[in-house]
């Protein structure tokens, strides 16, 4: 009838506020990006750069802040039931490896972010 369901974990707002927080960041890096380096937001260039950025930018953004949130999660959040879920999300079933490939997410995330800007900043 009632079930209970388990108590979340602190950090699970956490690593729920780092992720969207870093999207956010990315969204207005993006639109930043483009009003500096477009001379001329009116353009085509920079309509479809103020249309686009924010979520190219946003998508990279939330994808460097789960990773890093959860290579920084206290090892007792890992091991919790709200922990498992991440780690099922991540797609391993211990922690080391979950970090690992976090880690590898994070730095290709952010080489993507850097190769998207340096190209959008070359073109202009």
């Amino acid at each position: 009838m009632n079930k209970q369901q388990p108590s979340k974990h602190p950090y699970s707002r956490v690593m729920t506020m780092i992720s969207w927080s870093a999207a956010l960041v990315g969204a207005i890096a993006g639109v930043c990006l483009v009003v500096f380096f477009t001379g001329d937001v009116r353009s085509s260039t920079g309509k479809n750069g103020i249309i686009y950025a924010p979520f190219i930018f946003g998508t990279i953004g939330f994808m460097v802040g789960m990773a890093f949130s959860f290579l920084f999660a206290p090892t007792k959040y890992l091991e919790s039931e709200s922990g498992r879920k991440w780690l099922e999300k991540v797609g391993t079933k211990t922690i080391p490896s979950a970090r690992i490939v976090c880690a590898i997410i994070a730095a290709l995330a952010l080489a993507l972010f850097i190769a998207i800007a340096v190209a959008f900043v070359n073109e202009q």
